[in-house]
């Protein structure tokens, strides 16, 4: 067994996940708290006696579950860029103690971390911790940890004959959980790591673009290339008409001025519109005659002309025939893009789903024996198998103790707001257009009986309230299911196209863990998660939610996973598309928290157009500072603090994403960490984004 002692550091620990608060209430006198402020600021506290002495907490009003922090904290409190506040380092007793309007806490470490106004959540600092076989085996001061090394009680629970012992010092850096990213598309991210950019600073017009396709055309035929070639396409990603001179997608003529001879098709940033040249369309079969495919659209000129940009389920019509790399190439781009989700930090992602009928799930398993270190939920795309009736997950595949594990189903239940394509109430400014629906209730159904009969999650992607509601709606008619909480017990591996016949075997993290992901088949009013519940079903991005569909979600415990650097990013088409003021009102995760929503961050790259759209400090800016890139504003309300942010980042979205006991630095929490080069609660909320792991480690073992 291999033991570490990290000790010299400042290790963010939290509590618990994100508890509801909407109708919470904090007694200073009785110190009686309801609900999860009991979790978090009493039970959580003095049980596990982590927390600082002499640390003053903000305690709440009785009827608004508000508080005075703001006006009155206690010397030992100070307030970070991001409003959150956070006490000194200070030394302990053992009890807790109200005193006008603070609630005095204190116990045996170095310190504490408060949030914001309304008794939101409590995380706190320990200086050191042990790594035991993959898994945090305890947290606290190094003295006391040092005292505990050499206890009989650890030697009792320690029987190894081949003890590896080791201390690492982390010279007083910030320690942090992994970053979880539970809404990416690593198979796309990877590609795109080849493909032509076509975002700023690389493309800032259609001119440009037309050199860059150009030049890959040239390049090409360099190479030895021949046009005639019928299995070479050139492919690019990111297109933000937005940040253009022009304010349009490229057409198939555009296209077509500078490269007539291969296929060329480019997609546009948000992943839902495809722009493609006369050959690309060609090749497709798509021609004036063409009609158009349920939940999709061929875009056409004023004769009705195929114009080259498909929209939506159109987009498909390329992506069933573009050329597929071999298995080998493949892995490598996995393994590369691994690379560099370590180099920001991220320890685990959840795949939300491939956009082609290729089922890609044995390449993540050929990537992992080639050193792939990143955790992988998957999701498959329902409308690729639906009409499948051999189609089947085995039990094996959904233990979620394995580095790689299917965890549910995806459907797409509309396009996106910046491509004009969102399905909403409300018509897009200056038009008379609501956008797409993409999914019928029909394939909605199927999908909900699959995941419960299969125990698996279900989710769907929507960002207009149309579509967001249909949802809701039609799920809250079902009971909550059991997610499969199955522990792999197999030894051996065979990879496979099929997804079901694919083995789990030497995938396997810990065959020993026990996760408890229960969830009863009754309604959820209380939403902190704090026992690792796996939710059984999850809604992608919620852009413009009614306050029907927000309320139902919380009851229901329909988790929510949310990307602001959709607004942080793309605020060009926000502002054409919706207006300022209604902009603003968009990805509400204030209102959806203070509601009781169990909310996740997460990037969705390579949908977003930034440069570097994995990079997760970008995303949580824009949640902190509601503000655009270019300094508009996206709506002040709706502003979380920083500590919301990472947690949302880390413990929420593992949770979502269907890896339990990961995104949390706490004992018996597989050990997935990042000691960072700076402290991100003294660092300009406006830089944050330059923050970078010096170390990362994944369930105990150094990958940075």
């Amino acid at each position: 067994m291999k033991i570490t002692l990290f000790y010299n550091a400042k290790i963010l620990v939290y509590n618990d996940t994100l508890p509801y608060r909407g109708n919470s209430k904090c007694s200073n006198n009785d110190m009686t708290y309801s609900r999860d402020i009991d979790i978090a600021c009493n039970r959580g506290m003095t049980s596990r006696s982590i927390i600082s002495a002499s640390v003053d907490i903000p305690s709440c009003d009785s009827n608004t579950g508000s508080d005075n922090a703001s006006k009155n904290r206690g010397t030992d409190v100070m307030t970070s860029s991001s409003g959150m506040t956070s006490s000194a380092d200070i030394t302990s007793s053992a009890d807790m103690t109200s005193s006008g309007n603070m609630t005095r806490v204190s116990a045996d470490t170095t310190s504490i971390c408060v949030a914001d106004e309304n008794c939101l959540t409590q995380s706190y600092f320990v200086d050191s911790m042990i790594v035991a076989d993959k898994k945090i085996l305890k947290l606290g001061d190094e003295k006391s940890l040092r005292t505990f090394l050499k206890s009989d009680g650890f030697k009792a629970c320690t029987k190894s004959e081949n003890l590896d012992y080791c201390e690492i010092n982390l010279g007083g850096r910030f320690v942090m959980p992994g970053f979880v990213d539970c809404h990416e598309h690593p198979i796309l991210l990877s590609h795109c790591l080849e493909e032509i950019s076509c975002l700023p600073p690389n493309v800032t017009s259609i001119e440009e673009l037309k050199s860059r396709v150009a030049e890959e055309r040239e390049r090409l035929i360099a190479d030895g290339v021949k046009t005639d070639k019928s299995d070479k396409w050139i492919i690019g990603w990111g297109c933000d008409e937005g940040k253009y001179p022009e304010k349009r997608l490229p057409t198939r003529w555009d296209l077509d001025e500078v490269c007539p001879d291969f296929p060329v098709t480019l997609v546009r940033t948000c992943e839902h519109i495809r722009c493609c040249n006369s050959l690309a369309l060609k090749k497709a079969g798509i021609d004036e005659n063409t009609e158009n495919p349920d939940g999709g659209e061929i875009g056409r000129d004023e004769n009705g002309i195929p114009n080259g940009i498909l929209y939506e389920n159109a987009r498909n019509l390329i992506a069933e025939i573009l050329p597929h790399s071999d298995r080998e190439h493949e892995v490598m781009l996995i393994k590369k893009l691994g690379d560099m989700l370590t180099r920001h930090g991220v320890t685990s992602v959840c795949e939300m789903g491939n956009l082609s009928s290729k089922d890609n799930h044995f390449i993540y398993y050929d990537a992992v024996k080639n050193g792939l270190k990143q955790n992988i939920s998957l999701f498959y795309m329902w409308e690729f198998y639906k009409n499948k009736p051999k189609f089947e997950i085995k039990g094996e595949h959904k233990c979620l103790d394995q580095q790689i594990h299917v965890a549910g189903l995806k459907l797409i239940g509309d396009g996106s707001f910046s491509g004009h394509t969102a399905w909403t109430d409300v018509p897009y400014l200056g038009t008379e257009e609501y956008g797409i629906s993409t999914c019928s209730d029909e394939l909605l159904d199927s999908a909900i009986e699959f995941c419960s009969r299969n125990n698996l999650q279900i989710s769907i992607h929507a960002m207009g309230k149309r579509a967001i509601d249909r949802f809701v709606e039609r799920l809250y008619k079902e009971k909550p299911w059991e997610v499969s909480a199955n522990v792999s017990t197999e030894v051996g591996a065979n990879a496979s196209t099929d997804v079901s016949t694919i083995s789990s075997a030497n995938i396997s993290r810990d065959s020993s863990s026990n996760f408890k992901t229960t969830i009863e088949n009754t309604d959820h009013t209380e939403i902190s998660n704090p026992s690792n519940k796996i939710p059984h079903a999850r809604i992608e991005h919620v852009t413009e939610p009614s306050e029907n569909a927000v309320n139902l979600a919380a009851k229901r415990g329909i988790a929510i996973a949310t990307q602001p650097i959709f607004i942080f990013s793309e605020i060009e088409s926000y502002q054409k598309n919706l207006g300022d003021a209604r902009l603003k009102t968009t990805y509400p995760i204030r209102h959806l928290i203070d509601t009781g929503c169990f909310v996740g961050l997460s990037t969705d790259a390579p949908a977003t157009a930034w440069s570097d759209p994995a990079n997760p400090w970008v995303n949580i800016k824009a949640a902190v500072t509601r503000k655009a890139y270019n300094g508009v504003d996206t709506g002040q309300k709706h502003r979380i603090s920083l500590e919301e942010a990472i947690l949302l980042y880390t413990k929420n979205s593992a949770i979502i994403a269907g890896l339990p006991n990961r995104g949390c630095i706490a004992e018996g929490y597989f050990a997935d960490f990042q000691v960072l080069n700076e402290n991100p609660f003294e660092k300009d909320i406006d830089k944050i984004e330059e923050i970078m792991p010096e170390k990362v480690y994944i369930s105990g073992e150094e990958v940075l």
